[in-house]
């Protein structure tokens, strides 16, 4: 088993020094962007307000509020994620398929989640707009992790399954994107990093929570129940912000 880690930690290693090879240091340098586009994000750049303590005490973001809050929204992410891809094997191989067939159609809701991923973000055009989005996705993901739960022909349940899936997949962007617009410069480095590690413990709390709700539902589908709730809040969190935000003039 240890291999697995291995597996996982090395590409990662190795991609950070593609990371400092290959990433701009600046919206001005980015290739990949348009003259307009990086006029855009230089002028957007500019209008952020500058922090006085941007370069004080780095450990000062662990009791911001604000990062806190984050973190608290990125633990019910991250526990939705990690519930879902860890224990979808799991309910797929009740249904009677052969562990080479029973990876096939583990691959199929992620693989919908990355046409998400590039699909999606293209229309999050404003603020009103991602957190419309981000309550629908939740809201369908909540109604799908429950619908599996609750039927009992194996194929339904894989399409509730496989709906589900992507709806936890396309919310990074959405998540990311107010983080990384709330602070600045170096300010930003250490909340960013804080709010990942405290959403990361939601991958500690989503292995030991699976197996608990199996044991207190008596069936291997419960543990569904898990990305449900979370999807669930996190919908109803994000219709509240929803209320809370300035309508555009």
């Amino acid at each position: 088993w240890q291999w697995v880690f291995l597996g996982s930690g090395m590409p990662a290693i190795l991609l950070a020094f593609v990371a400092l090879g290959f990433l701009p240091s600046s919206p001005a340098k980015a290739k990949i962007l348009t003259d307009k586009e990086r006029f855009l994000l230089a002028a957007a750049h500019a209008r952020r307000p500058f922090e006085a303590d941007d370069h004080g005490n780095p450990l000062s973001v662990l009791w911001d509020a604000r990062v806190l809050g984050f973190g608290g929204i990125y633990v019910l992410y991250v526990v939705a994620f990690y519930g879902a891809t860890y224990w979808l094997p799991t309910v797929v191989q009740e249904f009677g398929v052969s562990p080479t067939l029973n990876g096939v159609l583990n691959m199929i809701p992620w693989g919908i989640g990355i046409v998400g991923l590039l699909l999606i973000p293209r229309i999050l055009v404003n603020d009103r707009l991602i957190l419309s989005v981000t309550a629908a996705i939740t809201g369908l993901g909540a109604l799908c992790f429950l619908t599996g739960v609750l039927v009992q022909d194996a194929p339904l349940r894989f399409v509730a399954l496989a709906i589900g899936g992507p709806c936890i997949a396309v919310l990074n962007p959405c998540f990311w994107i107010f983080p990384s617009r709330m602070f600045a410069g170096a300010r930003a480095a250490a909340s960013i990093a804080a709010i990942n590690s405290i959403g990361n413990f939601g991958g500690f709390l989503a292995q030991n929570l699976a197996p608990w709700v199996e044991q207190l539902t008596g069936t291997v589908v419960g543990p569904m129940l898990v990305p449900a709730f979370c999807l669930a809040v996190l919908s109803a969190l994000t219709l509240i912000g929803l209320m809370l935000s300035p309508r555009p003039v």
